[in-house]
């Protein structure tokens, strides 16, 4: 693989990806719907467990950006005359099509993702529709972050991001344009199979990063932010001690067992979690004051004064 062609393929191919949108330029509160037995066991246990995306409720959603991005290059005409013979398109696609076949079989496996909701700091009811969906039904909490207090690495295997929202056939509109600067790259490659191979591996990336950072339009009010973990970033495998199983009702799935202190140190960048965890809202459901009483006890009892006092419960009036 032609590297110096790879690492232009890429900045050209991510022309579209505004710097000033994404951590470390932007620095929201983020907030984590779950139940209360979830935000006890992360806090007990100093851990955000991410989940392969193969297992998310939006699953059609990382599907239809990969083979919809996949079956774009494969037929787009202008591709096919742009490598400028049969046998570099055939090339050129045979590449790609080894890189999505190793993700659908090897590294989706290892990709794994945490979501989160972008959180305005005077809003203290939270969003009924995320509590529906993500917050059991209002019976569970959610527990904000801010990402004023996570150090920017350089070179992490993490990205930090918003998702963009789109109709499918925005989406489709997307793909179309990023394909006409492969088809560019196409030529410059001059027929050269290493250049090919690295247009074939940038297109991949690229579609990969689009597919886990865009959503239906449908669901644009959870203003949803992901946290993204790429096995393949994590040169030094600095995490891979993380990767692990849990037993859930579908059976046995891969997780990231995000240890927050251990990470921090195996990245060289320390996490204070009593800055990290900013607060907590109990849901509409639980929002009485035995509910209350009783989970200050139990953030005093694990040691976390700070989420103690800043405490909250929901007031919108639903009831599950």
């Amino acid at each position: 693989m032609n590297q110096e062609f790879l690492d232009s393929a890429i900045t050209i191919l991510w022309n579209d990806i505004d710097s000033k949108k994404g951590f470390p330029a932007e620095r929201p509160l983020l907030a984590h719907y779950t139940s209360m037995s979830t935000l006890e066991n992360i806090l007990k246990r100093k851990e955000i467990w991410l989940s392969n995306p193969l297992y998310m409720n939006d699953l059609e959603e990382l599907r239809f950006g990969m083979t919809t991005g996949a079956q774009m290059l494969i037929e787009n005409k202008d591709i096919e005359k742009a490598c400028g013979s049969a046998e570099a398109h055939t090339s050129l696609i045979g590449a790609f099509n080894r890189y999505y076949s190793a993700f659908n079989q090897e590294g989706a496996l290892d990709t794994y993702v945490a979501c989160f909701s972008d959180h305005d700091p005077n809003n203290h009811d939270g969003t009924l529709s995320m509590w529906r969906g993500y917050g059991a039904g209002g019976g569970g909490a959610a527990l904000i972050l801010d990402t004023q207090a996570v150090p920017h690495i350089e070179n992490s295997p993490f990205i930090l991001s918003p998702v963009s929202y789109f109709s499918g056939d925005e989406r489709k509109a997307k793909i179309e344009i990023a394909l006409k600067n492969v088809a560019s790259l196409a030529r410059t490659a001059e027929q050269d199979e290493r250049k090919l191979q690295a247009l074939a591996y940038a297109w991949f990336l690229r579609l990969q990063i689009f597919a886990l950072f865009s959503k239906h339009r449908g669901f644009e009010e959870e203003k949803e932010w992901r946290l993204v973990y790429l096995k393949d970033r994590d040169q030094n495998n600095a995490l891979t001690s993380m990767i692990n199983y849990a037993i859930t009702a579908r059976g046995v799935e891969p997780k990231l067992k995000l240890h927050l202190e251990d990470a921090g140190t195996a990245l060289q960048s320390p996490i204070d979690l009593n800055r990290i965890f900013d607060s907590i809202l109990l849901g509409p459901t639980i929002s009485n004051a035995l509910a209350y009483a009783s989970t200050k006890r139990m953030l005093t009892i694990l040691k976390y004064p700070n989420l103690a006092n800043k405490l909250r419960s929901s007031s919108i009036p639903f009831r599950h």
